[in-house]
Parts: C-alpha cells; structure tokens; sequence
C-alpha cells in the first residue's frame, strides 16, 4: 500500500488535477457542463472522460477545495469505479508532494509512467 494513500487528500488546484488526469488517458475539458440523469446539466471546471466513465469536479463559491461530480447511476455501476478514484487521488496526492519539496525538480526527480507510481532521478 502506498504511504500516500493513508493520507487524505484535497483536491485544490484545476491544473494539477488535468495533468493528472492526462497522465492517466483520461480526455480532459475544462470549463463544462456535465450532463447526468439525476441533476441533469452540472457546470464544471474540469471533466475528464475515458470510455464510458465520466468525471466532473467543480469548486463552489467560498470553498477551496473541488467537489466531485458524476452521474452516479451511470457510473457507480462500473466494476472499478473506486479504484478509478483512488489512482487519481493518490496520483495527485504524488504530484502535490513533489512539488511541495523545495528544489526535488531541479534535481531531476520526476513521476514516471502513466499508470505507476514510481519516482525516478
């Protein structure tokens, strides 16, 4: 188990979260509208996508962090549906900590591959 993922994670910045997501093949748009059976037109400011699955994250007035959005009774009815979430919630979670450690870019530390977690020098 990563030591990342006993770590919770907010999920703050748009554009690391694309990167991410990216990273992972998922199709990002920002700054959409989510359609869904239940709410129907959700504005969002990121939506990724990779086959049938869809998710939307929005940042509501006065709130830093963004909020999930999804079709749920479209969706959760995918196998891994959790574990989607959880890659890229421990990715992000990578890619915030590298960042956050002053000077590990410059030297050459990087994260590789779009599935995996490995980090390289």
């Amino acid at each position: 188990m990563s030591h990342l993922s006993i770590l919770p994670t907010a999920l703050d910045d748009p554009e690391r979260l694309q990167v991410v997501l990216q990273e992972q093949g998922y199709k990002v748009t920002r700054r959409t509208i989510l359609f869904t059976l239940g709410s129907g037109h959700i504005p969002v400011e990121v939506l990724a996508s990779k086959g049938s699955i869809r998710f939307g994250w929005r940042q509501l007035p006065g709130q830093q962090c963004l909020d999930l959005v999804t079709d749920l009774g479209h969706d959760a009815a995918h196998p891994f549906y959790q574990q989607l979430l959880s890659q890229i919630i421990r990715r992000y979670a990578l890619h915030q900590a590298m960042t956050s450690i002053p000077g590990l870019q410059d030297q050459g530390y990087t994260v590789e591959a779009p599935q995996d977690f490995a980090v390289s020098r």
